[in-house]
Protein backbone atom coordinates (compact mmCIF):
# COMPACT_ATOMS: atom_id res chain seq x y z
CA UNK A 1 0.00 0.00 0.00
CA UNK A 2 1.25 3.48 -0.86
CA UNK A 3 0.30 6.65 1.01
CA UNK A 4 0.62 8.09 4.46
CA UNK A 5 -1.46 9.81 7.12
CA UNK A 6 -0.41 13.26 5.93
CA UNK A 7 -1.91 12.95 2.48
CA UNK A 8 -4.55 10.23 2.81
CA UNK A 9 -4.06 8.59 -0.58
CA UNK A 10 -4.32 4.81 -0.64
CA UNK A 11 -3.21 2.35 -3.30
CA UNK A 12 -4.00 -1.31 -2.64
CA UNK A 13 -3.69 -4.55 -4.56
CA UNK A 14 -7.07 -6.01 -5.50
CA UNK A 15 -7.10 -9.78 -5.73
CA UNK A 16 -10.49 -9.62 -7.41
CA UNK A 17 -9.34 -7.19 -10.14
CA UNK A 18 -5.70 -8.35 -10.21
CA UNK A 19 -4.40 -4.78 -10.24
CA UNK A 20 -3.68 -1.85 -7.92
CA UNK A 21 -6.65 0.37 -7.06
CA UNK A 22 -6.28 3.99 -5.90
CA UNK A 23 -8.69 5.95 -3.71
CA UNK A 24 -8.70 8.85 -1.25
CA UNK A 25 -10.88 8.12 1.81
CA UNK A 26 -13.30 10.91 2.58
CA UNK A 27 -12.62 12.61 -0.74
CA UNK A 28 -12.99 10.17 -3.62
CA UNK A 29 -13.60 6.45 -3.92
CA UNK A 30 -11.82 4.03 -6.22
CA UNK A 31 -10.89 6.16 -9.21
CA UNK A 32 -7.82 4.68 -10.90
CA UNK A 33 -6.15 1.34 -11.39
CA UNK A 34 -3.19 -0.33 -13.02
CA UNK A 35 -0.35 -2.82 -12.78
CA UNK A 36 2.25 -0.37 -11.43
CA UNK A 37 1.67 0.79 -7.84
CA UNK A 38 3.69 4.00 -8.21
CA UNK A 39 1.92 4.96 -11.44
CA UNK A 40 -1.50 4.37 -9.87
CA UNK A 41 -0.47 6.64 -6.99
CA UNK A 42 0.61 9.36 -9.48
CA UNK A 43 -2.74 9.01 -11.25
CA UNK A 44 -4.53 9.27 -7.93
CA UNK A 45 -2.66 12.45 -6.98
CA UNK A 46 -3.54 14.04 -10.34
CA UNK A 47 -7.21 13.10 -9.99
CA UNK A 48 -7.46 14.42 -6.44
CA UNK A 49 -5.54 17.61 -7.27
CA UNK A 50 -7.91 18.27 -10.18
CA UNK A 51 -10.96 17.46 -8.07
CA UNK A 52 -9.83 19.81 -5.30
CA UNK A 53 -9.11 22.56 -7.84
CA UNK A 54 -12.61 22.23 -9.30
CA UNK A 55 -14.14 22.18 -5.81
CA UNK A 56 -12.18 25.31 -4.91
CA UNK A 57 -13.40 27.09 -8.07
CA UNK A 58 -16.99 26.20 -7.20
CA UNK A 59 -16.54 27.50 -3.66
CA UNK A 60 -15.21 30.81 -5.01
CA UNK A 61 -18.19 31.08 -7.38
CA UNK A 62 -20.67 30.45 -4.57
CA UNK A 63 -18.88 32.88 -2.27
CA UNK A 64 -18.96 35.65 -4.86
CA UNK A 65 -22.56 34.98 -5.92
CA UNK A 66 -21.63 33.94 -9.46
CA UNK A 67 -23.78 30.84 -9.28
CA UNK A 68 -27.04 32.65 -10.12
Amino acid sequence: MTGDANNGGVVEWSEEDQCFIGYWPGTIGPCCHGDDEAEVYRQLRRIVDEWLEIESEHQREYSSGQNS
